[in-house]
Formats: C-alpha cells, structure tokens, sequence
C-alpha cells in the first residue's frame, strides 16, 4: 500500500503542491486573525467574571480623605489608589505590578487565610514555567525597594489581566501583560512604591456610568472613566481591526474548502482506471478509499508542519505576528474540517462506484 500511495503522490504531484500551498496559506491566514479574536473573546469572559461593570477609575488632585468624601457624595466608595510598577533589576522582561491586597478580596481570587500571609502575587501565565503556585521567590527591585519576597498564590491561564491605570485613568481595562506579576501588598510595602494620582472605586448601586458623569463635573476630578465604557472603546478597536483579517479568513477558508473537495473529486475521477485494477488484484472499494484518504493526510500534515515553521519564522522576525499555541491549534483544527468534508464526499464518491463495472469495460 506505501508503494500505491507514493506513486499516486507523485502521478498528481502539481496538483497536490497547489492544493499545499493553498493550506499553509489558510493556517497562516487564520492563526493571525485568532491571535486577536481568541484574546478578545477570552477578554470578554475576564470582564464578566470580575464584574468590572461597576468599577470605575479616576484621576484626582484631591487627597484620599478629601475623595473618599466626594466618593461618598456620589453613592461610591474608594477600593484602592493604584501604584506604578516597576521592572526587576535581575529580569529586564519581568514587570512587577504592585496592588493593595483589597484587589484579591474583590475579586476573590486567593482564599482568605493566603491573603494575610504575607506578600501575595499572581503571576502571568508566561512566567508559569518560571513562577510555579506555591512556591516563594525574591526579586530586586530599584531603590527604596530593594528585595522583595512574594509566595505565587495563583497563576492565570493567559497573559491576559485587569490592571488599575497607574497613570490615565482611560486606559484599557482588560489587557495582555505578558511576564507581569500582580504583587498584592500590606500599606507598608506598598508605600515603597510610587503612588498615582489615580483611585479605583465601585459604584454603590452598581451605576458606575452615572457615577463618572457626575464625578466628570467635578474640580477636584482630572478625569473619569468608567471599566464598561473602557472596555467597549477598547472592544471598538478591536472589531475595526478585525474586520478585514475576517474577511480575508473567510475568504480563504471558502477557496480552500473548494481547491480540497475539486481535488479529491478529480483525483478519484482520475485514480477509477487504477482502482480498478487494484480491485482486480484483491482490494476493496474502502482500501481504494484508504489509498486515497492517507495520500490526502500526508499532504495536509506536511502543510501543517510548514505553516509551523513559517509561523516560528515570522515571530522571530516580525514584531506584528506572534506564535500562540492555542490560536495555531485552533487554525490546524480549521483545516483538520477542510480535510474532512473533503474526505467524506470523497468516500462517498468511491462507494457510489461499481468497480467491478469498470474493471469489465476494460476488457
């Protein structure tokens, strides 16, 4: 069978390059588009999952007692003022993103008696493989800070994280912070680090966009935005962005699909004489069709293992396109249907053939 295989590899050789090259092209095409839809859908989840509608943040000239007054006026309370982080002295790449421990009470992502136990981070799911959960580690940071000693108490499943503004109160909400520790701390620690002008606060009454209007008029307010109108700004960005890499995707989907079923249909059409006589040798309509489904695979796995080198390629060399596992999976798995559909109606076509019918118009 490995001997009927290659040769009918080679009988449609040109064929099966442009039916390759026609894959790789669809892997490429909609691992760049997932690269940003998964991140986006997975955004979406995080927003709901921590109930961010009702957070909302602001700049402020005004002191913490003197907010927390205004805060009050208008049904909010202060959750935490928001600090700059820094990078590691040791790890250039490592960002340290210090929060008061309030941040892990809110969305209650560590148990209890793990917040009180001393510094507190959740880390990246890049650092994973560095920062294991449970484990402690010391990283030095610029003075006054010096070292500083954390436990891992949680590791996320992407690189995705919600990050108080330290610096715009506008910024985005939901965002990809690759190599990021969250690093909760008590107000000593904390006070090491520089503070913003910036303050997080929950709407009472869950109102948070009537809460920021009203903060909006106010002297001692800089600015305010609330995470819902941030989120869907960021969320318009996105879609525009996404809007012709969709397309372009859709598009090369439907040609592949139709450059796969034309030529698994024509391979056949061409492959009834062969068929034939490998019936008359001893084999069975569903080997002719195995002979026909493992050429196909072979072809699909070799385009798949190219669009992997090109995607490794083009990451290393290209600050626009990065190689995420997840986005690259799913691309394949696109494919994976292609190949399919094809093979089914392809099958279907062999058993609609009487071979035995052609091997006797043969004669």
């Amino acid at each position: 069978m490995i001997t009927l295989i290659f040769t009918h590899l080679k009988r449609r050789a040109i064929n099966y390059i442009a039916v390759c090259v026609e894959l790789i092209v669809v892997v490429l095409v909609c691992n760049i588009l997932l690269s940003h839809l998964v991140p986006f859908i997975q955004g979406q989840q995080l927003y709901k999952s921590l109930k961010l509608s009702s957070i909302l943040c602001c700049t402020t000239s005004a002191e913490s007692d003197a907010l927390d007054i205004i805060a009050r006026e208008v049904d909010a309370k202060i959750l935490w003022r928001n600090y700059r982080g820094q990078y590691a002295l040791s790890d250039e790449s490592l960002f340290i993103q210090p929060v008061e421990k309030s941040y892990l009470h809110r969305f209650d992502l560590v148990p209890d008696e793990q917040i009180s136990a001393g510094p507190i981070a959740v880390v990246a799911s890049s650092l994973t493989s560095r920062y294991k959960s449970g484990n402690t580690y010391t990283v030095a940071l610029q003075y006054p800070i010096g070292e500083i000693t954390f436990s891992v108490a949680l590791s996320t499943d992407n690189d995705l994280l919600f990050i108080p503004p330290s610096g715009d109160a506008a910024l985005s909400v939901i965002g990809r912070h690759p190599n990021t520790v969250l690093l909760a701390l008590d107000d000593d620690d904390l006070a090491k680090f520089d503070a913003s002008d910036v303050y997080t606060l929950e709407a009472k009454d869950n109102d948070a966009q009537r809460v920021t209007e009203i903060l909006s008029w106010n002297e001692k307010i800089i600015a305010a935005m609330s995470c819902e109108d941030a989120q869907s700004y960021s969320n318009s960005l996105d879609m525009s962005q996404m809007g012709m890499p969709i397309v372009i995707s859709l598009t090369a989907v439907a040609l592949c699909l139709a450059g796969m079923l034309s030529n698994t249909l024509l391979s056949i059409i061409a492959n009834e004489r062969n068929n034939a006589i490998y019936y008359i040798c001893g084999y069975t309509w569903k080997k002719c069709a195995l002979v026909q489904f493992i050429s196909d695979l072979l072809i699909v796995f070799f385009s798949v293992v190219m669009a992997y080198a090109v995607m490794q390629i083009l990451s290393k060399t290209s600050g626009n396109i990065t190689f995420q596992q997840t986005s690259f999976l799913l691309s394949v798995a696109i494919v994976a249907v292609i190949f399919t559909l094809a093979e089914i109606l392809g099958v279907i076509q062999i058993a609609k053939k009487n071979v035995a019918e052609i091997a006797e118009r043969m004669k």
